[in-house]
């Protein structure tokens, strides 16, 4: 669902994938959340959902690796 103006940048997972990667981060974990979550599992069709990725909310956690090494 796009709600102007709060949305300035949709991303994909790919974008974000590649974001991650030449910023020097590294995908940790990757979700999406669903409209009516709850309606959707009593329904049983939670999985049909998240496996098609119908979502316009993203998730993402993401590690950056620290040099401990002293200079």
């Amino acid at each position: 669902m796009l709600i102007p103006p709060l949305h300035v940048v949709y991303y994909n997972a790919k974008a974000i994938a590649k974001l991650l990667d030449q910023t020097g981060f590294s995908l940790e974990t990757r979700s999406v959340a669903l409209p009516r979550e709850a309606l959707l599992k009593r329904l049983h069709l939670i999985g049909i959902f998240k496996a098609l990725k119908l979502s316009d909310k993203m998730m993402v956690f993401a590690r950056k690796e620290v040099d401990l090494e002293p200079r």
